[in-house]
């Protein structure tokens, strides 16, 4: 926008063809046009130099806080490695029925603000049995954190099990 066309703007705006507020009063007590003309828009609150009125009701403070439900990495990694052996019997346990089975299991838990496990679902599965599905459900159940940092956390871990591995 070149001077010249923000001068024919505020020109528009002094000397509206057809006033939108007649009386700024009414909507914002203490207000009023420049030189008592009337406005055609809010555009003249701006610079009038009138306050605008804040809304009534309760204060409200905003206090800063830390993001909610925060898990030390490590220590998740740390308790789900701990018990390595029992998913790979899950799994083991099968293997003997199907010697061919192989694949990838994605669980979904929570970990509550005591640290205890709730909320155990498969969210993928190439695996397809139930057996170790659930077997690893189970396992990841009895499991106990330390407590998350201000709330709860989701977790997502993926199991992959293959013959030999």
């Amino acid at each position: 926008m070149t001077a010249l066309e923000l001068l024919d703007a505020v020109a528009e705006l002094e000397s509206p063809a057809e006033p939108v507020f007649q009386d700024l009063g009414t909507y914002f007590p203490g207000a009023e046009c420049p030189s008592g003309r009337p406005c055609l828009s809010m555009v003249p609150i701006l610079f009038s130099g009138a306050k605008v009125p804040r809304p009534s009701g309760p204060e409200v403070t905003v206090t800063e806080t830390r993001p909610a439900g925060f898990c030390d990495k490590a220590a998740v990694q740390r308790v789900m490695m701990g018990r390595s052996g029992a998913y790979r019997a899950c799994y083991e346990l099968e293997l003997q029925r199907r010697p061919d089975i192989a694949g990838r299991v994605e669980l979904r838990f929570t970990i509550e603000p005591d640290g205890s496990v709730s909320g155990v679902t498969v969210t993928y599965s190439d695996l397809n049995n139930k057996n170790v599905e659930t077997c690893l459900i189970k396992q990841v159940s009895t499991l106990q954190f330390p407590k998350p940092d201000g709330g709860i956390c989701v977790i997502r871990w993926p199991f992959k099990f293959q013959p030999g591995g």
